[in-house]
């Protein structure tokens, strides 16, 4: 959706700066929300023993394709994990085939924000700078995730299982869960059996413990959408072109070697004090992994190590710009991605 997705941008009211300092000490779940999904309460866990069969493959290409034909409006919760304690948000979706736009309620600290993405681009609503941002179309949704997971699927990476699902906002649903060869589960999908959508979803942690979720509480699928729905028109308000990714005044580091699947998803600038830090997310669609850098002398602040766990974390220096890579990979194949990072011409 996600990521997905809370947190892209560092100015909110006053009254909410609190939780705004909280999220951004967690740069590394943040960039998570695109893919980070609930489960849905009650369904029963994947039983020992259970075989996948081929049914879940038919069932990833159904949702896969169903996507451009996708037409609905709806209220979903969302919660990510930050410093061990739950954050939720609710959001307001609009959506035609591949354009959606997200809205939030009075209450929310993210009152008056809006992101609408279509047709590769991505643009975001900030009130407080009346600044229209855009920018390259967000890869880290759940189709996006859905099409790496049938591709990891496909080669043997990962295991998928039906399971039998709770209904979510009053529909019936088709259970999905996506494990590791071993058995650890990774993430549930909740499908609406008639129509495809993703209507709830999680994603767990290498303990266990529940990371991230989204569920729709209410759902439309006949719904009336006002002219220039999918677009974002503000008077007054300046347009940032970041299509070609964020700009920050130093080289932009990048690996030179990426674990099998592994694909750039999202780039974002975070405000870290008075620092600012570019935060670039890679994924397979099942494992995750996101590079932090910032220039200067002093290393910059890193997600805190409770945020942190079941990760690898390391760090270190490309020049004069600092680097941190936090990934759900062994510590060989983050040390091989730390090495491999060279400044961009």
């Amino acid at each position: 959706p996600v990521q997905e997705r809370c947190g892209r941008t560092a100015l909110w009211r006053e009254r909410d700066r609190a939780i705004v300092k909280r999220l951004l000490s967690t740069l590394g779940l943040l960039t998570l929300v695109a893919v980070a999904f609930s489960q849905r309460p009650g369904p029963p866990p994947v039983e020992q023993g259970q075989r996948p069969q081929d049914g879940p493959l038919r069932i990833l290409r159904w949702v896969i394709e169903s996507a451009p034909k996708q037409r609905f409006s709806g209220q979903r919760t969302m919660e990510l994990v930050v410093e061990g304690r739950p954050v939720q948000l609710v959001e307001f979706v609009w959506r035609e085939g591949h354009r959606t736009r997200i809205e939030y309620p009075e209450n929310s600290p993210r009152k008056g924000f809006i992101i609408v993405e279509r047709e590769g681009e991505r643009l975001e609503f900030d009130p407080g700078r009346n600044e229209i941002r855009r920018r390259r179309g967000d890869m880290g949704g759940p189709d996006f995730v859905l099409e790496r997971i049938r591709g990891a699927y496909s080669q043997g990476h990962v295991r998928v299982f039906e399971f039998e699902s709770a209904d979510v906002a009053g529909r019936k649903t088709i259970g999905l869960s996506v494990s590791d060869p071993q058995g650890n589960v990774a993430q549930k999908f909740w499908i609406d059996r008639e129509k495809g959508v993703i209507l709830a979803a999680v994603q767990y942690g290498r303990g266990g413990e529940r990371r991230g979720y989204f569920e729709f509480t209410r759902i439309n699928f006949d719904p009336t959408f006002p002219q220039g729905a999918f677009d974002i028109v503000r008077r007054g308000a300046r347009i940032v072109d970041e299509a070609d990714g964020p700009q920050v005044p130093w080289k932009v580091v990048l690996p030179t070697w990426l674990p099998d699947g592994f694909k750039e998803t999202s780039r974002n600038v975070r405000q870290a004090g008075e620092q600012r830090v570019l935060v670039i997310h890679f994924s397979d669609g099942r494992r995750h992994m996101t590079l932090f850098q910032a220039p200067g002398r002093r290393e910059f602040v890193l997600p805190p190590r409770e945020a942190s766990q079941g990760k690898t974390l390391m760090s270190g220096r490309v020049g004069d710009v600092w680097v941190a890579v936090l990934a759900d990979l062994d510590a060989r194949a983050v040390d091989a991605v730390l090495k491999s990072l060279r400044a961009s011409d």
